[in-house]
């Protein structure tokens, strides 16, 4: 499947099934130089707290991510899309599902670690609002520094709050 760039692409999120992990397993090994095994990611899925899910589009497999459920955040082990198949918005509806799950269960962050060297992929949560919290060195899935990327979802009061303080400031309101 080719694409042009920027086309906006709508797919169907659906949780991962054996059947799928051969068209997972070719776009995690022609993403990365060092791609996650086959075994590490089946053994993650057996996981009781995580979870695999596809974009597909006309039956074919063109993205997936895997994520932990913690109790107060969600962990996004990996969230890949298909080299041919990226800029059309694929990773941009990955992300809102994650986002969608946020608050149904009291969690109230995603996590990602991202590696030091992969600077799309730490433009692309920028621009989904998440923010680079920390530093790793040597995580078990890369032996290089990564960037923990944070998204925490807005407070409802914090924001009407700083709504309101930039309405003041802009009519030059004074509060007595």
């Amino acid at each position: 499947m080719s694409l042009s760039k920027n086309l906006a692409l709508d797919v169907h999120l659906r949780w991962m099934i054996r059947r799928d992990m051969s068209k997972v397993m070719d776009i995690e090994n022609s993403s990365f130089e060092e791609p996650l095994e086959e075994e590490v990611i089946i053994n993650l899925l057996r996981q009781r707290n995580a979870i695999g899910m596809v974009a597909e589009k006309d039956s074919l497999i063109i993205g997936f991510m895997i994520y932990k459920l913690n109790k107060k955040f969600i962990y996004v082990v990996d969230l890949v899309v298909a080299k041919e198949c990226r800029r059309a918005n694929i990773g941009s509806q990955l992300v809102k599902k994650l986002k969608e799950k946020l608050g149904q269960q009291r969690r109230c962050s995603l996590v990602i670690d991202v590696p030091e060297d992969h600077l799309s992929a730490q433009l692309f949560l920028k621009s989904h609002n998440f923010v680079a919290t920390d530093i790793i060195q040597n995580r078990w899935f890369h032996a290089e520094t990564e960037y923990r990327m944070k998204y925490n979802l807005p407070d409802e009061d914090n924001e009407i709050e700083k709504l309101i303080a930039l309405f003041q400031r802009r009519n030059r309101i004074t509060c007595s």
